[in-house]
């Protein structure tokens, strides 16, 4: 491994967790943001090579040295927020999307908070995107967008829908997961800490007391389980129809958290939109329900719960 590139990469994600741990405000997301964009700027590169060194990531694994993405959309006022594992890669599109927020860090912060208009204006098509689009628009509003424009939906998903990457930094697949539950000697702390900042920066995401997040990967769902045991979140059942094989629900505080093991959009298929939009609006109008009545007292003891730090 390269010695100079090792302890740039270690520094920098052991460095990342430990902001990550103390965002609680919408204010400390943009300083986190504003610290990523800059060292990540300065020190990338190496540090990616680093990263992919200690984890031995080859091919479609490889960590990519373009500016980190941590969000889209409204982290301060939306209705359902999307939670992904890291910000996917695309030789031709992430060349121009890097372009473009490498200028400055205020066109990196404006690209990611206006990512549903912007991207596909100045970078293209974002039909990953479009789908959560519609999906949330079914789930809060009760019905498909018909008869509305383009434009309109996106300009709404920019206000409604926020998302957040539990780990910033591009890669054509999550390789960096592999082994996750049982890492291998020469690369155990390089994933600890890796797994250390995703973790925070869920923990985070809760505490902007968006009302739904929703989880959609298989890598995803396993996250999302362990930390829900680890953190004794309350599961909620039985799961309403629509919701595939092993889905699960769980409250944290007024918040509902929906992991869904399966990718709303594949290159060979789709989860229904409209049955996957009625579950999640059942989901999230049972959990207001019973958020009127008194909360059951959780089944751990002395567990501290992640979510209710505090309002983004």
């Amino acid at each position: 491994m390269r010695a100079n590139e090792a302890r740039t990469a270690s520094r920098w994600v052991d460095q990342w967790a430990s902001l990550a741990e103390g965002i609680v405000t919408v204010g400390d997301w943009r300083s986190a943001h504003r610290w990523m964009w800059h060292t990540w700027r300065a020190r990338g590169r190496a540090a990616a090579t680093g990263i992919n060194d200690a984890l031995g990531l080859t091919g479609p694994d490889v960590i990519q040295p373009d500016i980190p993405h941590a969000f889209a959309g409204n982290l301060g006022g939306a209705s359902i927020l999307l939670v992904n594992i890291n910000p996917g890669w695309n030789e031709r599109l992430n060349r121009i999307e890097d372009a473009i927020v490498r200028t400055s860090e205020e066109a990196s912060w404006e690209f990611s908070r206006r990512l549903f208009t912007t991207y596909p204006k100045r970078v293209g098509q974002m039909y990953w995107w479009n789908r959560c689009i519609g999906i949330a628009w079914r789930t809060l509003k009760g019905g498909p967008p018909d008869g509305i424009s383009v434009c309109i939906k996106r300009e709404w998903a920019n206000s409604h829908i926020a998302a957040v990457e539990l780990f910033p930094l591009h890669s054509n697949s999550a390789g960096f997961l592999r082994d996750y539950s049982r890492p291998s000697a020469s690369t155990r702390r390089m994933q600890e800490s890796i797994f250390r900042g995703m973790r925070a920066t869920l923990t985070a995401a809760l505490r902007l007391s968006i009302p739904l997040s929703v989880v959609v990967s298989k890598a995803g769902t396993r996250f999302v389980n362990d930390m829900a045991q680890s953190e004794c979140w309350s599961p909620i059942s039985p799961l309403p129809p629509g919701l595939p094989a092993g889905s699960t629900v769980h409250r944290v505080g007024s918040i509902v958290v929906v992991a869904i093991p399966r990718p709303l959009v594949t290159k060979r298929s789709a989860l229904p939109p409209d049955v996957i939009a009625s579950a999640l609006r059942e989901v999230m109008t049972g959990n207001a329900a019973q958020g009127r009545r008194a909360p059951r007292r959780s089944p751990c003891r002395g567990t501290r719960h992640s979510g209710r730090r505090g309002r983004r």
